[in-house]
């Protein structure tokens, strides 16, 4: 008789990207202005870090 093999593990699900992807694009009824602010904060890559103002 045949053995019954189990197959192999699924591979692990790829990591979380770092920068979030671009937003998409607003339709006209949806207009928000977004500025960003950058502060003294910087990330473990020493990139600067940004604060998002959004006029909602």
């Amino acid at each position: 008789s045949a053995s019954l093999q189990t197959p192999p593990p699924p591979p692990p699900p790829p990591p979380p990207p770092i920068h979030p992807p671009p937003p998409p694009p607003q339709s006209a009824g949806q207009l928000q202005t977004q500025t960003l602010t950058k502060t003294s904060y910087r990330d473990i890559k020493g990139v600067p870090i940004f604060w998002m103002h959004k006029d909602i």
